[in-house]
């Protein structure tokens, strides 16, 4: 997010966000949630990042207002048939918009904010 020189507040935000998904996958770890179901979460999550990576970076270039797009769909992203599975161990929406960030921890993801790139990193979105 430094790299795409997006506001520091909100990076703080997304901090917030990260923290508090971290907080209900460990939570859910120890009341043993199974973990393909916690890789549903955040399978879901990443196509939904993927989706706005192509409708709003792709045609805007602004990193930031693509962050602050991909917070607000995450906000009350839409499980699909997952929801019955998940109804009894629902997310906020401070947690959903912080699975995008712990994806964003996973290098094989690739999960980036824009066009800049660590030195040696490849583009894989």
């Amino acid at each position: 997010m430094k790299l795409e020189n997006i506001n520091p507040m909100l990076i703080d935000l997304s901090s917030g966000f990260y923290v508090a998904a971290d907080e209900y996958i460990r939570e859910m770890n120890k009341l043993g949630m199974p973990l393909n179901l916690i890789d549903v979460i955040l399978g879901q999550v990443f196509l939904e990042y993927k989706e706005k990576f192509v409708d709003t970076f792709m045609k805007h270039g602004n990193s930031e207002e693509f962050l602050k797009e991909v917070h607000s769909s995450l906000e009350n992203i839409d499980y699909g048939r997952y929801k019955e599975l998940l109804k009894n161990n629902i997310t906020n929406k401070y947690e959903n918009k912080g699975f995008v960030h712990i994806l964003a921890d996973d290098e094989e993801k690739g999960i980036w904010w824009g066009e800049e790139r660590f030195d040696g990193a490849s583009d894989s979105t």
